[in-house]
């Protein structure tokens, strides 16, 4: 089988020694393909070269290609390059995937790794999966899009519910490429480290991110700091003008604990995402919407959904007496459920996709108070 390579990142440089290093094995890579036109040119010596989308569908036209192998890399990495071989006409059953057990794997031997090459549409990994792990939170935004002001008393995950969760999820997807674990304000959660703990036990080559606000950041007990290092977990901080002042002694914190950790630059508005009316066509605003592009599956109770509105909007709808479905979940536990068709459902719109404005509006970022936090138009277009 003649194979060119997605992508000439580490991952792809890395398929190819593996694959370029064994001369008679079943695959030989004709060239690798990428997006950025610098690196176009000879490899190898002169054994391979890298391409654009075009010329490899050139090499694919002549027979000079059979098959396209997609690394096990971040979606946003291919995006350019999946469409465009389809425009060129390849078809899907000529694309492979290269799992992540490939790169990760050290026990594995060359025709193990090798084996674990599969047809793209059987390939057993999700984008992202993001973890709510707390409803409430200690700033309460106006125009928040999970609702946090409107949430009455503290909620939390359960841990063992959620863990078992994870074990369920487990049997689709044999790994997510990154964990998105946040609130509310994460940092709210009493025993946060478990649920960090069980996810880099179920999911051991996952990237996992705490997002939270930052205020709660130098109070962290020495299990939750411990936890965070041992499972390598990065903390991202959005920076809300409230913290500002304390952002340097954050960042100090984090710092002198050797904790990865990000921080946004001061965040002055926010974009306000729902249309409480119910108008929006529920096709388009699904296809536009933003927060779908970069990837927001969301896992609650037992359930995923392709974003966090269906668990989210309840709180909206209950509190002003709305009559909003909450629809777009899919039960982890259902018996027929499978792989395929669960990826299926996460790219279908669904009835509460009616309620989002896609294009969003633009608001100055506030906290809210009693009377707005009552006013629909401090969470609605």
């Amino acid at each position: 089988m003649k194979a060119a390579i997605l992508t000439w990142g580490s991952k792809g440089r890395e398929l190819y020694r593996l694959l370029a290093g064994d001369s008679s094995g079943p695959i030989q890579v004709r060239c690798v393909v990428d997006s950025d036109c610098s690196l176009w040119g000879a490899i190898d010596g002169g054994k391979a070269e890298v391409v654009s989308s075009g010329k490899a569908a050139e090499l694919y036209k002549n027979a000079e290609i059979d098959k396209f192998i997609i690394p096990s890399v971040k979606e946003s990495i291919i995006d350019a390059l999946l469409p465009a071989l389809a425009w060129h006409g390849i078809p899907a059953d000529d694309l492979l995937y290269a799992s992540i057990e490939i790169f990760r794997d050290a026990e594995l031997s060359a025709c193990e790794k090798t084996s674990r090459i599969c047809p793209f549409g059987e390939h057993r990994e999700l984008n992202v999966m993001e973890l709510h792990v707390t409803d409430h939170c200690n700033l309460n935004c106006k125009n928040c899009t999970m609702f946090a002001a409107l949430v009455k008393e503290p909620v939390f995950v359960d841990v063992q519910s959620t863990i078992r969760d994870l074990h369920q999820l487990r049997r689709f997807f044999d790994h997510v490429k990154i964990f998105r674990v946040l609130g509310g304000e994460p940092l709210l959660h009493p025993n946060l480290n478990q649920i960090l703990d069980a996810i880099r036990s179920i999911f051991p080559y996952s990237i996992i991110r705490l997002l939270t606000n930052g205020l709660l950041v130098k109070g962290m007990n020495d299990q939750l700091l411990a936890s965070i290092k041992a499972n390598d977990v990065t903390v991202h901080i959005s920076q809300y003008q409230v913290a500002s002042r304390q952002i340097d002694s954050i960042n100090r914190f984090l710092a002198e604990r050797a904790i990865r950790h990000e921080i946004t630059p001061i965040i002055t508005h926010f974009q306000k995402m729902y249309d409480a009316s119910g108008k929006a066509e529920m096709n388009f605003s699904f296809e536009s919407c933003p927060w779908r592009k970069r990837g927001c599956e969301t896992m609650h109770d037992g359930k995923i959904a392709a974003c966090f509105v269906p668990f989210a909007i309840p709180y909206l709808s209950n509190h002003f007496g709305l009559d909003i479905p909450a629809s777009g979940m899919i039960d982890l536990y259902d018996g027929q459920m499978t792989t395929k068709r669960m990826r299926e459902l996460l790219n279908q719109p669904f009835e509460t996709c009616r309620y989002c404005a896609s294009s969003g509006h633009v608001a100055p970022w506030e906290l809210s108070d009693e009377q707005t936090k009552n006013e629909l138009s401090s969470w609605s277009i």
